[in-house]
């Protein structure tokens, strides 16, 4: 048995990884004219439909050459990309915050169960044995 997983092992190891392709970008195949109309249509909506500077950066567009065009469109997806990486980040951040936050609190509440005796207490209260028992502490809370 332990010879198949010895041979297998070396086998899987001969063969080369195949590293993932980058996905060529949009603005790769188009033209510089459809880059600017693509490049202001994203900037009016990042800006809001802000009428002045949607018109500002239509003028700076309009005065750049075809090469400072398609720098400026590909800084763009390389900023949404990384902004979008920020976010999920952050989101994996928060979300492994809640789940240490979750475990903590079951854990805290376990302890606290088990530090209490349920089964020797007797009730306190005047009405008898109807209510539910009474916690005797024997242990540490921890809190």
């Amino acid at each position: 048995m332990n010879a198949l997983i010895l041979v297998s092992a070396i086998v899987l190891s001969q063969v080369p990884v195949q590293l993932p392709q980058p996905k060529p970008s949009p603005i790769d195949s188009m033209t510089t004219q459809q880059q600017k109309e693509w490049l202001l249509a994203y900037l009016m909506v990042d800006l809001r439909f802000n009428d002045k500077k949607v018109a500002e950066w239509e003028k700076k567009l309009n005065a750049m050459t075809p090469t400072q065009i398609a720098v400026t469109a590909k800084a763009y997806i390389l900023k949404k990309e990384e902004k979008r990486l920020r976010d999920e980040r952050n989101f994996a951040i928060k979300m492994a915050k809640m789940q240490m936050r979750a475990q903590i609190y079951w854990h805290r509440s376990y302890y606290k169960y088990k530090y209490y005796n349920y089964s020797y207490s007797y009730p306190r209260w005047p009405s008898g044995w109807g209510y539910p028992l009474q916690p005797i502490y024997v242990g540490r809370i921890y809190r």
